[in-house]
């Protein structure tokens, strides 16, 4: 078993480097015929009749659909539609998310690339993130669930009059003020199978799963219930600190323990929920300084995709599949 994990790391370790990845895209060219391929074994629809049948047409790089002809391009109805940058950009920005543990900023992707303005590229990491986000809305959570709550720090555009004192139009950016931005953390522990040596080495009961993070506009307990409602299975067991806002998940879910922990214990009985808080505010201070609050579910979605893709040796196939499907 052991030999087993080393090898589907070292498979891992090899799929996401660097050196591999300019091996496989070397050139703007072969990164466009990548795309296809995948834009193909995901399927054509066509936007006016619905039909799947097409071919492609090499000159002028688009589809054309067999049953009325109509004709879209590599790039239509994708992640990079409307978008003029290379393809190659889009293949390397989503290589530098899959391949890092931690994030890149739209500036730090735009210092790689060499591009000269920041705002395209700060559209396309956006983009990405909006994609991933909608695959990882589809993620259920299962069996045991940790809940809680928390604050991120966001910054919000002040509300100033739109011409100055001498009645002119202000030529520099509104200021931003900050402001905590409420959260929902919610993450899976998983019974661990272990066998006696294991157990007496580690000492695990359960180990991470799958996580979800949600912005929300407040704490009440509706709020929270109705947001929760399609993001956790009835049949799970939830697990938090009891406070006010829950007062309505036991009437929807199977099983609900709420007990008032103290903060000195609160990593010994929600401890998956509270490591993810903590990394996901170090990353988001530590790499992006700020986010706007009107962008940061898009950051969560990023952090909850890559953390629920963690063990997959073909990561950069699902960032792909996203690209392809997700607008």
């Amino acid at each position: 078993m052991e030999k087993k994990e080393k090898k589907e790391k070292k498979e891992k370790i090899q799929v996401n480097s660097l050196i591999q990845f300019n091996k496989k895209f070397p050139s703007e060219k072969i990164c466009r015929e990548k795309f296809r391929e995948y834009r193909e074994k995901n399927g054509i629809t066509c936007p006016h009749c619905g039909c799947t049948g097409h071919y492609y047409i090499s000159s002028i790089q688009k589809f054309q659909c067999k049953n009325c002809g109509h004709r879209q391009g590599l790039r239509a109805n994708t992640v990079m539609h409307y978008s003029k940058l290379p393809f190659r950009y889009w293949f390397i920005a989503m290589h530098y998310i899959t391949a890092t543990k931690n994030a890149f900023s739209a500036a730090e992707i735009q210092r790689q690339l060499g591009h000269e303005y920041y705002r395209p590229i700060w559209n396309m990491m956006q983009k990405i993130r909006a994609s991933l986000g909608i695959v990882n809305s589809k993620v259920v959570l299962k069996e045991n669930v940790e809940l809680d709550e928390c604050y991120i720090t966001t910054k919000i555009q002040k509300d100033l009059p739109k011409l100055n004192k001498k009645g002119e139009p202000y030529k520099h950016k509104k200021p931003y003020t900050l402001t905590k931005t409420k959260c929902i953390i919610a993450c899976e522990a998983l019974p661990v199978e272990q066998t006696e040596k294991q157990a007496k080495k580690y000492k695990l009961k359960y180990s991470c799963g799958n996580l979800r993070m949600i912005v929300v506009p407040d704490f009440k307990a509706e709020t929270v219930a109705n947001t929760l409602e399609d993001k956790i299975e009835h049949s799970a067991i939830i697990r938090s600190d009891g406070t006010h806002c829950h007062s309505e998940l036991p009437y929807i879910f199977k099983k609900y323990h709420g007990e008032v922990i103290d903060p000195e214990e609160l990593s010994k009985k929600l401890p998956f929920v509270h490591i993810a808080i903590g990394n996901l505010k170090a990353l988001i201070r530590n790499v992006h300084h700020s986010v706007e609050r009107k962008y940061l579910q898009h950051y969560l979605d990023v952090f909850c995709w890559k953390f629920n893709h963690r063990y997959s040796c073909h990561i950069f196939d699902d960032i792909m599949k996203a690209a392809v499907t997700c607008r």
